[in-house]
């Protein structure tokens, strides 16, 4: 039951998940394998996945428990025996059954399945993240700290040429802006100001899934002086503001979602974060289906993840610690296989001029966390310029 995340597979029929490698390499602690199939079986089963010499201290199956499955009290009394089991012992199955006889025992049951997988469990007994029922995710703080990293991090370059095309647009028509994930209405806010400075008609739809988003940026335009257009019953998925000449629309739905021209002609559609997501050919088709027939959309698509990840400085092993790269190629697996995220968009290049489109501009930035000591030091540099 450890062995089987599903992650990738190739023609051997395992599917792999290719954290676990440095994690029981790393790991420093008693493993064993509590399995009731064959030994064979689980043999063939750690070559397929690469995790046959991770260090390994018993592996426990019927033929070597006399008969026994973990179903039954006596495999664990006698696996005690057998392995030596530590006091501390931790069990990670994905059966009640087993789980729960294995705690009569006296042994830790930690159940993986779809909402804890089993790299996260093995994260949470080694004691590298905490454990799950003390996890806190707040979407929108998340958010807003990205935003912040993501405003510094802009290719000044192509968003400078974004502006330059869109004033070649005419002034008399509505410009329509559709935002693809939207999340706390950053890409309005940065071209907030020539928006205004245009003078014609702007139409701006926010399209974002997440409820908790949806809510939070309804409240910031608000803050920021736009006045709802009608009542919003409580739970509406639609919310419309305006302010000057900007039209404001916020709607809780996925992209993928929408019907073909549903917004009438599309002048620019903005995917910051997102295109990296998506399968190419997948968003492409998206994009021109809800554009209608208009033959010139924009699409500007900044932050789009197209690189590594990387620590600095890059410190190695310690204990049951892999090292920052060992960690970092796990991170990047976890994107491609378990995420389906799409880091080479040299695909999505070649799908936009198979549907007759071209790149107009590109570039490429950094996109830095710095370390609390670090980004303190960053904020009085700045304060300095600024006073000069």
């Amino acid at each position: 039951n450890l062995l089987t995340t599903p992650a990738s597979s190739d023609d051997s029929g395992f599917r792999h998940a290719s954290m676990l490698r440095p994690l029981l390499s790393s790991a420093s602690c008693k493993k064993i394998i509590a399995s009731n199939s064959p030994l064979w079986h689980v043999n063939k089963v750690l070559n397929a996945l690469g995790l046959s010499r991770v260090g390994w201290n018993f592996i426990a199956t019927p033929e070597k428990m006399g008969g026994l499955t973990k179903s039954e009290p006596k495999f664990w009394e006698e696996l005690k025996k057998a392995a030596a089991l530590p006091a501390d012992c931790v069990l990670l199955d994905d059966s009640d059954v087993n789980l729960k006889t294995a705690e009569g025992a006296g042994i830790r049951p930690m159940k993986v399945d779809t909402g804890r997988p089993v790299e996260d469990a093995m994260l949470e007994v080694l004691g590298m993240i905490s454990p799950q029922d003390e996890w806190n995710f707040d979407a929108v703080e998340y958010i807003k700290a990205k935003n912040v990293i993501d405003k510094r991090s802009m290719n000044e370059q192509v968003f400078s040429a974004l502006l330059r095309r869109l004033a070649l647009l005419g002034r008399e028509e509505t410009l329509r802006i559709v935002d693809v994930g939207a999340g706390l209405l950053s890409m309005l806010f940065k071209l907030e100001k020539f928006l205004e400075e245009r003078e014609g008609p702007v139409e701006d739809i926010g399209l974002e899934v997440d409820g908790t988003l949806f809510e939070h940026a309804g409240r910031l335009l608000a803050s920021k002086g736009y006045e709802e257009r009608g009542s919003s019953a409580p739970g509406a998925k639609l919310r419309q503001f305006s302010r000057g000449n900007l039209r404001v629309t916020i709607l809780q739905d996925d992209v993928r979602r929408m019907k073909p021209n549903v917004f009438g002609r599309v002048d620019l559609f903005v995917a910051c974060c997102f295109v990296d997501l998506v399968d190419p050919e997948v968003l492409v088709k998206t994009l021109l289906r809800i554009a209608g027939s208009r033959s010139k959309t924009l699409v500007y698509a900044p932050i789009s993840f197209c690189g590594e990840t990387t620590i600095l400085p890059s410190h190695h092993q310690q204990g049951d610690l892999p090292s920052d790269v060992a960690m970092m190629a796990s991170y990047h697996d976890n994107l491609r296989v378990q995420q389906k995220h799409f880091l080479d968009l040299s695909m999505l290049q070649d799908v936009i001029q198979d549907h007759g489109g071209c790149m107009l501009a590109e570039g490429s930035s950094d996109w830095v966390i710095s370390a609390p000591a670090e980004q303190e030091q960053e904020q009085e540099q700045q304060q300095e310029q600024e006073q000069e």
